[in-house]
């Protein structure tokens, strides 16, 4: 009986620790409704898949390290944003 309590410790660990390595480090949970950030002072950008997270985004990190999220449907996001694969993208610039 002493040995199925580290076993069944074990494998609660590996199932917790194998859910954690596929969690996202970042989540959009809201969209940002206002003005799109100036190309010059995005830093970097990520696109954000419907799964883990509740809907599709793009998130723009700024220079000053804040992290927009983006409908990626958007005018602005459509002309400014270069898809790169199907998880980066970068700014274009104009």
């Amino acid at each position: 009986m002493n040995l199925l309590y580290p076993l069944f410790f074990c494998m609660v660990f590996c199932l917790c620790a194998r859910e954690a390595v596929s969690w996202p480090g970042f989540c959009c949970l809201k969209r940002n409704q206002h003005k799109e950030p100036l190309v010059k002072n995005v830093a970097n950008c990520k696109v954000q898949s419907a799964g883990l997270c509740p809907f599709d985004a793009i998130i723009i990190k700024t220079r000053k390290d804040r992290k927009l999220c983006y409908d990626p449907k958007a005018e602005w996001v459509i002309k400014n944003v270069v898809m790169k694969g199907k998880d980066s993208c970068e700014m274009a610039i104009l």
